[in-house]
């Protein structure tokens, strides 16, 4: 590992990218911008896998690992309505697989 993962990853910044993945959901009926709301989702699952390399990868008794392993679960249990968890499960409660296949066919014919 090049340094300690605190020192580019942190809380703050998970809640920078899950707030602009909300932000990019919420407006997209009015912006129909499915590629911020792509980047901003495939961010989001670089930074969860590399919390996941950090844990496979670093040393026990190194800190990387503890720090790895706070980061995910401020992430995956924060229950606040604010917390990625319940942005998720609105994800796939407000998903319509023939509204969403017959966005995307026309996003691509039109790209």
């Amino acid at each position: 590992m090049c340094g300690p993962i605190a020192s580019t990853m942190n809380e703050a910044m998970f809640l920078l990218v899950v707030l602009k993945w909300r932000n990019a959901f919420d407006g997209l009926k009015e912006t129909n911008d499915y590629k911020f709301l792509s980047a901003a989702g495939s961010l989001m699952t670089n930074m969860i896998r590399m919390l996941d390399l950090v844990l496979k990868l670093s040393l026990e008794d190194s800190k990387e690992p503890q720090t790895a392993r706070i980061l995910l679960y401020k992430l995956f249990y924060d229950q606040t309505d604010q917390g990625m968890t319940h942005f998720l499960l609105n994800l796939i409660k407000s998903f319509d697989s023939q509204q969403t296949t017959q966005k995307i066919s026309t996003s691509i014919s039109t790209t």
